[in-house]
């Protein structure tokens, strides 16, 4: 629950999908940082390179030297919905996420072994979400370390996130110019 309170994260992650239908998982790797200020941007290096901007404005995905396509909330409202949905979960953003999804959360006690790790479960509430997925469990202690989809086809999605640091607190120049 700690992305809110920074303003910059920066953190590796590896996301393994499990579809249905499919024997072998697929698993991208990759980077994301995440601005208080800017959005957050993510860049899946493995299998292939592709790069995702989020911001309050808009959503740009470029795949491996592809024109940008970028999305509005005028262009396509549905799309941009889930823009919203998984910036309010990298960051765990509460007063977002309790609009569209009933909250659950535990926390273990300071004193007890395992101390200071949290859970979250989203169960969506609203449409099109509750269409979509089952829940959305996050996990974490001094950041979110994982996250896990269920959609209603049986599909699930895991995102690890690793190396997750605040330092430096500020953006450098490469890091703003990912954001223009």
């Amino acid at each position: 629950m700690r992305f809110a309170k920074h303003t910059v994260l920066r953190a590796d992650f590896e996301q393994t999908r499990n579809i249905s239908g499919i024997s072998a998982p697929l698993v991208s790797k990759g980077r994301l940082i995440m601005s208080q200020a800017h959005g957050v941007w993510w860049q899946q290096e493995t299998p292939f390179i592709m790069r995702l901007l989020l911001t309050q404005q808009k959503m740009v995905q470029t795949i491996d030297g592809q024109d940008p396509e970028e999305i509005n909330a005028k262009s396509n409202p549905q799309i941009f919905q889930f823009n919203a949905l998984l910036s309010a979960l990298l960051k765990a953003d509460i007063a977002v996420l309790k609009q569209d999804f009933e909250i659950t959360f535990e926390a273990t006690p300071l004193k007890e072994e395992g101390r200071g790790n949290w859970y979250l479960q989203l169960k969506p509430i609203t449409s099109p979400l509750d269409k979509i997925f089952l829940k959305i469990n996050l996990k974490g202690k001094n950041y979110i370390n994982t996250i896990h989809i269920y959609d209603k086809q049986g599909d699930i999605s895991v995102i690890n996130f690793s190396n997750q640091t605040t330092k430096p607190e500020i953006l450098n120049r490469d890091e703003r110019n990912y954001f223009q």
